[in-house]
């Protein structure tokens, strides 16, 4: 399934508001606050490729107080494990 990362800004004041009009989003997989240059990470997911840009473009880009976005389109293939896990299973060896 197509899936894409998209790491937004906005005002501190209104990242509870962000989030909130976020979670409204039914392709919505998860949602994370961050601290650094960007304030919340979203993962969004859908059947088509076209539905998923149709879906950042139309939902996530039009919420009125986010700032800016940057969106990481996922690329399709073998999944890979948490980077926590390699290394348990490394230091285990």
């Amino acid at each position: 399934m197509p899936s894409a990362l998209i790491l937004i800004t906005c005002d501190f004041l209104y990242r509870q508001d962000v989030l909130d009009d976020l979670k409204r989003i039914p392709d919505l997989e998860y949602v994370y606050q961050l601290q650094g240059y960007y304030n919340i990470i979203a993962k969004v997911t859908s059947d088509t490729e076209e539905h998923l840009r149709s879906t950042i473009m139309n939902h996530v880009r039009l919420i009125p107080k986010i700032n800016s976005t940057l969106t990481l389109m996922v690329i399709p293939g073998k999944r890979e494990k948490p980077a926590v896990s390699r290394i348990r299973d490394s230091v285990a060896s």
